[in-house]
C-alpha cells in the first residue's frame, strides 16, 4: 500500500516510533550515494525550489481533517533554502544527475 503522506503513523504510534525520521535517514543515505529513484530527485528539486517536497493538496488536508489530525504549518521556504545551501544539497542533486544521466 502506498503512503498517503498524512503522518497518521507518526502521530498515533503507541511506541512513539518516528517512522518518517527512519525513512528520511534511509532516503538521505541513498541520495548521498546516488542510489535513489528519480522521484526522490524530483522531490529534492521541489524542496530546493519551493521549500516543500510534496505540497499538501486539498485532498491530503481533507484526509487529515477527517482523521482529526492538526493543521500542518510548513516552515518558511526561505529558511529551507538557506539550510539546503549550507549542506551542499545542490551538489548532491548534480552528482545524482551525472551518475544517472537524466
Amino acid at each position: 500500500m502506498d503512503c498517503s503522506t498524512c503522518q497518521k503513523c507518526v502521530e498515533l504510534c503507541p511506541q512513539k516510533v518516528e517512522l518518517t525520521e527512519i525513512f528520511t535517514l534511509i532516503k538521505n543515505k541513498a541520495f548521498i550515494e546516488g542510489k535513489c529513484p528519480e522521484g526522490f530527485i524530483s522531490q529534492g528539486e521541489s524542496v530546493l525550489n519551493h521549500g516543500i517536497a510534496i505540497p499538501y493538496s486539498p485532498a491530503i488536508m481533507n484526509r487529515r481533517k477527517k482523521l482529526e489530525l492538526p493543521e500542518v504549518n510548513p516552515a518558511p521556504p526561505e529558511e529551507i533554502r538557506k539550510l539546503l545551501k549550507e549542506t551542499g544539497f545542490e551538489s548532491y542533486l548534480t552528482r545524482w544527475k551525472e551518475i544517472n544521466v537524466v
